[in-house]
């Protein structure tokens, strides 16, 4: 028997995808400590700035996860509010 455009070879109609969309992008994992540390300069940062930098990456019921990691990589000045490196 010949085969049709159109017609199921394996028992899948024809045109149903059997992975994820090719234009869907993978969801972006939450940052490690060793990125959040790599966004600490030494002259300190905004904690908005630092969430701008991480957008998309954490979302609302992740964000204290994220508070903890920012308090592993760095120490907030009680005057300026500025995030900086902890001293290792």
């Amino acid at each position: 028997m010949k085969s049709h455009p159109g017609s199921p070879r394996d028992g899948t109609p024809s045109g149903t995808p059997t992975a994820s969309r090719a234009g869907s992008p993978a969801p972006a994992a939450l940052p490690t400590l060793d990125e959040v540390k790599a966004a600490l300069p030494e002259e300190g940062i905004a904690i908005t700035t630092l969430v701008k930098l991480f957008k998309g990456r954490v979302f609302k019921e992740q964000t204290p996860f994220f508070i903890s990691l920012v308090k592993q990589a760095g120490k907030q000045d009680p005057i300026t509010k500025m995030i900086h490196p902890k001293k290792d």
